[in-house]
């Protein structure tokens, strides 16, 4: 996939044109909404604002799980104009454990999704990556947007790109083999997991 280069530059010239009045006003529904225009404009991309720090808030155009975007995404930010109170970043940072957050269901109704029960099998493999079995974390919602709620609590705490590389493939399961029950882990573990077991 190659990108329009031209597109990449007007919306860089864009947004720096508004990166302060977005910064004094984050739920600016018109400045979100273009915004949402002009990262669909460039590609099947997706995009975060959030606080970064203190003083500092970041602005990540997602490759949207998809590792062979990250190139492409990393391209996009290496042409981002120097904007005062901002970072932009490639993939989603991680935010730590984010215990319960909201998301929208298949039917468009905004739902409560609790991590705290979920529970999960790491199989490792010797690249390094990992496969994950995952219980409870079933949602108000069909088992597509069950899989979509697993991405988010991934991506909140391990952050897009350590999730992208790490985890190649999940089941979601109403119990775990037999075999594996004494492996199970509480969901909030598995950063320092991964740390752990990657090395």
């Amino acid at each position: 996939m190659n990108i329009n280069y031209s597109k990449v530059v007007e919306f860089w010239k864009w947004f720096k044109s508004i990166a302060n009045e977005l910064i004094s006003n984050p739920n600016n529904s018109d400045l979100l909404n273009k915004l949402d225009e002009f990262v669909l404009s460039i590609g099947p991309f997706d995009w975060e604002i959030g606080p970064m720090d203190k003083s500092l808030k970041f602005l990540a155009i997602s490759p949207n799980l998809n590792e062979d975007f990250l190139s492409i995404t990393r391209q996009i930010i290496s042409l981002a104009p120097e904007c005062e109170g901002w970072i932009f970043l490639p993939a989603k940072p991680a935010k730590g454990l984010q215990e319960v957050f909201k998301m929208y269901n298949e039917s468009g109704k905004l739902i409560t999704v609790d991590t705290s029960q979920w529970q999960y099998v790491l199989y490792k493999f010797d690249d390094g990556t990992f496969d994950m079995d995952i219980k409870g974390c079933e949602i108000e919602g069909n088992l597509d947007y069950s899989y979509l709620a697993v991405d988010i609590g991934l991506t909140n705490l391990l952050g897009e790109e350590k999730y992208m590389k790490l985890i190649k493939n999940i089941k979601i399961v109403k119990k775990f083999q037999d075999t594996d029950k004494n492996k199970a882990t509480p969901f909030k573990y598995l950063d320092k997991h991964l740390g752990n077991v990657s090395k």
